[in-house]
């Protein structure tokens, strides 16, 4: 019997019925786990390019629709609640023409974006190479690296993960003036965000929900609702445009019953709030931070200027012009877009949330709430906002 060796007896294993064979080197197991990780992820990678968008991301509807009708349009709103329920594009389009700059623009506003999912979207939207789109209005009223409850892994947040946007958040996270905890808990959330899109986590879960839940006609009925009415909707005439008045009225009896809190809560400070910046224009109202705790002006970090640097240099090398606004804000001053316009950040601000130009915005009878104007509102900032833009595509080159 062969004698074994030192090595063989102290780090060796038995094959069942025959002899021992020596451990691989570490280096050779190092190169075999990268080479599983490799093989892994080029899996998900290959998978999730073949899925679907998930149907309950709030921006699924708009991808779609603009996809089909991408050489329709020469302008596209791009933003937050802002732009969505306010920015009515039939009546835009018709200002706009009446001030001799006919456009025919859609409205890809939905509740909540902030700058970084606004990036992601507009990378989808210039990868389309619509054929007429020449300019892009952005509404980027925060960076958008708040994520609280079980946001970080709904469909939505998971959909703009990607690699670039991820690390970009992580910087502004890092350069926050923010506790060290609150740093950590928002790293986490979107570290776990973008590893649950790199690996597909309930990705197919999600498709299969929609499409297999059931009847085909009650899909189908549903289907056609989250287009009309639903979390990003197109609205009634399809360009993307939703009131908050319509939102309240086609909302859940819960979700009714929040936004009457909200407005009714809203409604007991909006008359000193207007009294207050009517008053004094110049006055200074306070900032928000990203725990909505009130801030100082302070100058944008090199994370933000690059986010929003980023916005302007992808839609510019599209040989699209971008234009920021800003919807008025009774409560608070909006530091994102208005210091990056400072600092000669963004070449165009059509800042709408100036009581110098734009008193009769903050009149408290076109309020929904502090945020928000209700129907009657929306109408009015369109028209104003069509003159402004219009004033500025007139003296285009």
């Amino acid at each position: 019997m062969a004698r074994r060796s030192r090595t063989e007896s102290m780090i060796g294993f038995v094959k069942e019925q025959g002899p021992f064979r020596e451990v691989p080197p570490v280096g050779v197991g190092v190169a075999r786990v990268l080479w599983f990780l490799v093989v892994f992820l080029g899996c998900c990678l290959w998978i999730g390019s073949r899925l679907p968008r998930p149907p309950q991301s709030w921006t699924t509807v708009k991808l779609r629709e603009f996809a089909e009708r991408k050489d329709e349009f020469d302008l596209v709103f791009l933003g937050s609640s802002q732009i969505y329920r306010h920015v009515d594009p039939a009546l835009f389009d018709e200002v706009m023409a009446a001030e001799g700059v006919p456009v025919h623009s859609f409205n890809f506003g939905v509740p909540g974006m902030g700058a970084l999912e606004n990036r992601w979207i507009l990378e989808q939207v210039l990868a389309m190479e619509p054929a007429r789109l020449e300019t892009i209005v952005f509404d980027a009223p925060a960076p958008g690296v708040l994520l609280s409850g079980m946001n970080h892994v709904t469909p939505r947040v998971k959909t703009w993960h990607d690699l670039d946007t991820t690390l970009l958040a992580l910087r502004i996270i890092r350069d926050a003036g923010m506790p060290t905890s609150w740093k950590v808990d928002m790293a986490r959330r979107h570290l776990v965000s973008f590893g649950y899109k790199l690996c597909n986590v309930g990705s197919l879960r999600e498709v299969l929900e929609w499409e297999l839940t059931g009847t085909s006609e009650t899909r189908a009925d549903e289907e056609r609702m989250a287009r009309i009415n639903g979390p990003g909707g197109l609205g009634t005439d399809e360009r993307g445009w939703v009131s908050m008045n319509k939102a309240y009225n086609d909302s859940s009896p819960y979700q009714r019953s929040l936004l009457k809190q909200r407005y009714d809560k809203m409604q007991e400070e909006m008359d000193r709030w207007v009294k207050r910046v009517q008053e004094d224009p110049d006055r200074p109202r306070p900032l928000l931070e990203f725990d909505g705790q009130p801030r100082e002006v302070q100058d944008l970090t090199p994370a933000e200027k690059e986010l929003l640097g980023d916005l302007i240099a992808m839609t510019q090398a599209a040989g699209v012009r971008p234009l920021f606004t800003n919807a008025p804000d009774i409560r608070q001053k909006e530091y994102f877009v208005v210091e990056a316009a400072k600092a000669g950040v963004i070449p165009e601000l059509v800042d709408m949330d100036d009581p110098h130009e734009h008193l009769e915005l903050l009149d408290p009878t076109l309020r929904f709430d502090e945020l928000h104007l209700h129907e009657k509102g929306a109408v009015a900032y369109t028209e104003a906002l069509a003159k402004e833009i219009a004033e500025l595509l007139k003296g285009a080159p």
